[in-house]
């Protein structure tokens, strides 16, 4: 009998475990992962970086709609739609694609918490569909969720993780899903880094809700 409960309790371990994230590359101390998601065709990825800044920086940088833009990998329009709180708002975003593939968009729920203990920031967001706005040359996205992490860790770095799933819906060649997985995380990475490293928000009041380590 508990050689039976054993094997059953073996086999239902077997076909609940998560898939293991399988590293793409490492360059320049940039680390990429792939995971397959069960039940979809589209692998998630995770991205992981040191960078040197502070946190309300790095918040501060995430929390600049318009300017994500001009370091998220293939984000040709970003846009602002509603500011529930400086923790709760929601996004609207452009992916560029290569031609003849068609861009696609979406709105994110974004909602930023603070582990107290860790200081640890978490921001998660998640496709919604609370707010319509699609361009009509896009194929509008309503299966994406994810998150940036953001630890503070010794000598004033910040170990930055970054991991998302997207079904991007209609026709996607395979080797442009293949490739977006790794190029979107690794570009996104290295231009995010670059840019928290060379330009610091004049933080005031607005970023009072992060708390620093000392």
């Amino acid at each position: 009998m508990k050689t039976t409960l054993l094997s059953l309790f073996l086999f239902v371990l077997s076909i609940t475990q998560v898939p293991a994230w399988e590293m793409e590359l490492e360059e320049e101390g940039i680390k990429i992962y792939t995971q397959e998601i069960e039940g979809s065709s589209f692998k998630a990825f995770r991205g992981e970086v040191l960078v040197k800044t502070t946190l309300r920086n790095l918040v501060a940088h995430h929390t600049d709609i318009e300017q994500m833009k001009h370091w998220l990998q293939d984000c040709s329009e970003s846009e602002l739609i509603q500011k529930v709180s400086d923790r709760d708002f929601y996004i609207y975003q452009r992916t560029s694609a290569p031609w003849p593939v068609s861009d696609r968009d979406y709105v994110l729920h974004s909602k930023i918490d603070q582990d107290p203990e860790t200081l640890s920031v978490t921001m998660k967001f998640e496709a919604s569909t609370q707010f319509s706005k699609s361009d009509e040359d896009c194929v509008p996205v309503t299966k994406l969720t994810g998150f940036w992490r953001f630890t503070p860790k010794q000598n004033g770095m910040i170990y930055v993780e970054y991991e998302t799933h997207a079904d991007p819906s209609g026709d996607l060649p395979s080797w442009l899903a293949n490739s977006f997985v790794v190029d979107q995380p690794l570009g996104s990475l290295t231009k995010l880094r670059k840019r928290v490293e060379e330009n610091t928000y004049n933080l005031s009041k607005e970023m009072s809700f992060i708390k620093e380590s000392h």
